[in-house]
């Protein structure tokens, strides 16, 4: 596979180096002659210095033969020109447009091709969309869904004397009664696979893949119950704070259509009380308007004694959304401090999340991290039906369908040889999950969730 990516920003970086990674052929062109030199001594791949909207400069970077050619510039206008460009151009590759504009946005949504655009992606609903599947479970963890199953899989930290700390997990297993995995464990800075022997220690950062009816049982053991989150606090009102409280408010008195469309699947019955803080009084105004139900704050969060005024103690969540990604982790560490169960910061690089997470912050949702995996998900579509990166390690989880490989039904297990490291962690068959194991024969119906290594992933593939 060959993909060509305009723009070398942290996204482009980090979708570049994944591909290569996956040891795919890349090539990155970008505008600016000192970001293209950095990005070339830091990739692997073929760099252009050019606009990326001429024939000549995509002609350089191979455009002919490219399968993807995806533009995460910072402007949409030069991504949604640059796509139509290749578009009418070249009949092979699939186009993808980072696009932040709403109306744009609505426009491909009304128009699917619109400009001869496959996908468009708005990166500040992507991130909406995880924070609110966050919030909708209780603000424990962040959330992965999966396309063909109810299984979901969440990352919880393990907590010091709890029932995980210190346990193995084949006994785990056993106690809980349902079918769940722990396919990776952070522990020391490192990721690693875990087996049945293994045993958690606290302060391990485990992810767990099981049934998302069956979460419960987990997050109560660790005292973390799955709870509804009534009373919310949201400090920062730009987009992606606008379209988190149209849905928490279910408040669809403007433009109900385009909210419905975006968010019907959220939709949950019962009404939340939702305070927004705001330091931007123009914007407060906008909010007062097209948030009637909205109680708005006009005030910096970096303020002492925001927080302390004895207004938000007993709130629920506190959602920090800012465009401060340092403030976002410092306020919603300090939510908990001032008597606010559970926080969420909204961050941009997944290695800041990691520090939110050690400094007590429930949930951190990376903006970059979510749209490089939402791009992947295109590109890996034609193989796989979900995929998620492990952060910045070398492990990934995907989820196949075996009939897209027909030849693997009526084998067992131990019969399938996958390349490398892969495991097959869990199959969904039916409706129901199963802990595989080697004498268990697939059918053509089932759904593997395969984790393996980047270096691998051709291979499978």
């Amino acid at each position: 596979m060959t993909v060509v990516i305009l723009g070398a920003s942290r996204v482009g970086t980090r979708l570049a180096l994944q591909l290569i990674s996956e040891q795919k052929e890349v090539a990155v062109i970008e505008k600016d002659p000192k970001r293209a030199r950095d990005v070339s001594r830091q990739l692997d791949c073929l760099t252009i210095n050019d606009n990326g909207n001429s024939l000549e400069g995509l002609q350089k970077a191979g455009i002919e033969k490219a399968d993807f050619f995806v533009s995460v510039t910072d402007s949409d206008e030069i991504n949604m020109i640059s796509c139509a460009l290749v578009s009418s151009s070249f009949t092979k590759p699939k186009t993808i447009a980072r696009v932040r504009n709403l109306d744009y946005s609505l426009t491909w949504d009304k128009q699917p091709g619109f400009l001869g655009i496959n996908y468009i992606i708005n990166p500040e609903i992507e991130v909406a969309h995880a924070i609110v599947r966050a919030v909708e479970y209780g603000a424990v963890s962040s959330v992965v869904d999966f396309e063909t199953s109810k299984l979901q899989m969440r990352s919880v930290s393990v907590e010091r004397d709890s029932l995980f700390d210190g346990e193995n997990l084949e006994v785990l297993r056993n106690k809980f009664g349902v079918p769940f995995i722990i396919p990776v464990i952070s522990r020391d800075d490192k990721m690693i696979i875990p087996d049945g022997s293994t045993v958690l220690r606290a302060e391990d950062q485990i992810w767990i893949l099981a049934d998302k009816h069956d979460f419960n049982s987990f997050l109560t053991s660790i005292n973390k119950p799955q709870i509804y989150l009534k009373n919310i606090v949201l400090a920062g009102a730009g987009n992606i704070g606008m379209y988190i409280s149209q849905h928490l408010l279910e408040d669809f008195s403007r433009d109900a259509g385009v909210f419905n469309r975006l968010f019907k699947k959220f939709m949950q019955a019962g009404k939340r009380n939702v305070h927004i803080i705001e330091s931007d009084y123009e914007r407060c105004k906008e909010l007062a308007e097209m948030l009637p139900a909205v109680q708005i704050t006009n005030a910096d969060i970096s303020e002492e004694n925001i927080l302390e005024e004895g207004r938000f103690n007993a709130f629920d969540l506190l959602i920090a959304a800012t465009g401060n990604p340092e403030l976002n982790i410092v306020t919603a560490a300090h939510a908990v401090k001032v008597g606010i169960s559970r926080s969420i910061a909204l961050v941009k690089k997944i290695s800041t999340a990691a520090i939110a997470h050690n400094l007590g912050v429930d949930v951190a949702i990376s903006i970059n991290e979510t749209l490089v995996n939402s791009i992947q998900k295109i590109i890996r579509q034609k193989y796989t039906k979900s995929v998620y990166n492990f952060g910045d390690s070398n492990l990934e989880i995907l989820e196949l369908s075996v009939a897209s490989r027909p030849e693997m039904a009526g084998k067992a297990i131990r019969d399938i040889r996958l390349p490398g490291k892969s495991i097959i962690t869990m199959i969904t068959r039916e409706g129901e999950h199963i802990l595989p194991y080697g004498d268990l024969e697939l059918t053509i119906n089932d759904y593997l969730m395969i984790i393996t290594t980047k270096d691998n992933i051709q291979e499978l593939e």
